[in-house]
Order: C-alpha cells, then structure tokens, then sequence
C-alpha cells in the first residue's frame, strides 16, 4: 500500500484501488469521475487541480474517485484497452492522465490526456452530458 503522500487530500474526491473499485465505481449509481494517474507526472497534476475545482462545483451530485496507476493497473488496463479498440488507436498511444466518466457503473465516456486550454471544459462538458 503506498504511503499516504500519494493520495488525494481533498475531502471530495475519494482514493480507491482495484479492491474496491467495483464497490466504488461500477456499483455506485449515478454519475463517478475517475482519474488515473501517476506519481512524477506533470499533466497528471496539473489535471489534478481542475478536477479539484470541478468537485467542488459538483458536490453532492457527482462522486470523484483518483485512482493511482501504479496501484490500481488491473482496471486501468482494462479501461485503457477498451478505450484503445474504440478509438483505434494503438495501446502504447493512450496513457495518464486518463479519466473515464462512468454512469450506473458503464464507462461512457473518456478523457486520455491533459490540455491546458480545454481540460476543464471538456470534464464539464462531460459531466453536464450524463446528468
């Protein structure tokens, strides 16, 4: 389990695993944010700050989850993978961040990387998309 410096300090976005990442995302009905990141990853932060912003216009209505990529890679993969086929891109092309928008537990939607001039909006857009 990795030391607590590498999880979410903020009380509105949740840190999971592969262990509980079916009790927290796929059976949790509405809507769930998920982003997969890494330690030592610029965009990754970076992404980080604008989900935080995000959450906080989103309390109550929409669950965050981090989910760290060197911990939690089982799902990761498998997301990644999937996400792969349905964009026919090549696996080695689909990296972190990575953010999947889930509802009533079916990933419907994906954000694979970090672009400062549209991050925000394409969350919000996203998000707005399967309320």
């Amino acid at each position: 389990v990795p030391s607590p410096q590498y999880f979410s300090s903020s009380s509105l976005i949740k840190d999971v695993t592969d262990a509980d990442f079916n009790k927290e995302v796929l059976n949790y009905k509405g809507v769930v944010v998920v982003d997969f990141w890494k330690t030592k990853c610029e965009p990754c932060e970076h992404m980080s700050v604008v989900i935080e912003k995000v959450a906080k216009d989103y309390k109550g209505k929409v669950k965050f989850v981090k989910m760290r990529s060197d911990v939690s890679m089982a799902n990761m993969r498998k997301y990644m993978t999937e996400y792969a086929k349905k964009h026919d891109k090549p696996f080695r092309e689909v990296g972190v961040p990575f953010i999947i928008f889930f509802k009533n537990g079916v990933a419907e939607r994906y954000i694979n990387g970090y672009s400062a001039s549209s991050a925000e909006r394409d969350i919000r857009d996203d998000i707005r998309a399967l309320l």
